[in-house]
């Protein structure tokens, strides 16, 4: 469910990646990359709540950007799950100028 969460996020305009914080960093520096990184999921029966750790594009409107992150992730893992999606909550982490040589991504801001 993390990866759908995580590649449901990338495709949102405004987001240039995800942030692993201190568990994602460590696996990094072991070699060990996810496609998961950035994104908690806490699962129940029926229900399921997601956070989503984020680096948006310098520039961007974060509070579109979030809400686009929000539905998009929400829609995505109900449709892929059959779980209901009770929270989908956006922490940004920081911000990364358009077409860094990090991401190699070139959009447009807005």
């Amino acid at each position: 469910m993390a990866v759908i969460a995580a590649l449901a996020a990338g495709e949102v305009e405004g987001v240039v990646g995800m942030s692993g914080g201190l568990v994602g960093g460590l696996s990094e520096m072991l070699g060990k990359s996810s496609l998961a990184r950035g994104v908690k999921v806490e699962i129940g029966t029926r229900e399921a709540a997601i956070d989503l750790y984020l680096t948006v594009e310098y520039g961007a409107r974060i509070p579109v950007v979030a809400q686009r992150v929000q539905e998009g992730v929400k829609r995505a893992v109900e449709e892929m799950t059959g779980l209901k999606v009770v929270e989908v909550n956006i922490h940004v982490q920081g911000l990364q100028a358009a077409g860094s040589e990090e991401t190699g991504r070139k959009r447009p801001l807005g």
